[in-house]
């Protein structure tokens, strides 16, 4: 499904690695001058096929964790469709084969993915007012159930359970038995009292003109007071959190 980890919106990842990712690939010692260029490996493993250039899911989505452990955080789910640039490749928990870095902090087992020869790409898609390219929503404490077939929702055990805190990115809703379900990006169906409306930040940037003084800030503490003047110790109000001043 199309979900992401506990409020980590979905994302489509394609950024150049840091020299800090190499840091942890390459010890210390073997950190110089001629190291290898990326993909990089473990100097005790089969190096990665020359003509390997990206990453993507061999059926459906690939889960994207913040390190090459099952136990790091995850980050989200890619997009169907997708292919992520490859950086390297390491052994890790969790995983029978070599854990892919397509990221900063990105990493995604070989088990769900496939080496490509093809250049990295993010299928395109149309934002809304809040520039998400869906609505989201988060399952309760309880998780969710999720259905491949709407005809089954609710009448036959369930094809994937989902855990509390995930976000869902639902494309269409339906009506059947008296009950409303959302479906997926992914195309499971579930139950819409099993999710809460999530609400993206309505924050953006401002556009300025080429010539224009930098005369605009934003309020970056939860809360900011304002005063009357620089001298006068008693607020006269305040402004929150991202709020243009």
């Amino acid at each position: 499904m199309s979900a992401v980890h506990r409020r980590a919106l979905p994302i489509a990842l394609a950024a150049t690695v840091a020299s800090a990712v190499m840091h942890a690939l390459l010890s210390p010692r073997d950190a110089r001058a001629d190291a290898a260029m990326p993909p990089w490996t473990d100097l005790d493993e089969m190096p990665l096929p020359t003509w390997a250039t990206a990453v993507a899911a061999k059926k459906g989505d690939m889960i994207v964790y913040a390190g090459p452990t099952r136990t790091s955080t995850r980050r989200g789910l890619t997009r169907i469709g997708a292919r992520l640039p490859l950086h390297g490749a390491k052994r890790g928990g969790g995983c029978a084969g070599r854990w892919l870095l397509v990221g900063p902090l990105a990493w995604v087992c070989s088990e769900s993915a496939e080496l490509t020869s093809e250049e990295p790409s993010a299928p395109g898609f149309a934002s809304g007012d809040d520039g998400l390219p869906f609505r989201y929503f988060f399952t309760g404490r309880d998780g969710a159930n999720a259905y491949k077939q709407l005809e089954m929702a609710g009448e036959a055990a369930p094809d994937r359970e989902l855990e509390s805190s995930w976000a869902v990115a639902v494309v269409e809703q339906r009506r059947v038995r008296g009950e409303t379900w959302g479906r997926a990006n992914s195309g499971g169906w579930i139950s819409m009292r099993e999710l809460h409306p999530a609400n993206p930040s309505a924050f953006h940037g401002e556009a300025l003109e080429r010539e224009r003084a930098l005369d605009l800030a934003w309020v970056v503490s939860d809360k900011a007071n304002t005063f009357a003047t620089p001298s006068v110790a008693k607020p006269l109000g305040s402004r929150v959190r991202f709020q243009r001043v």
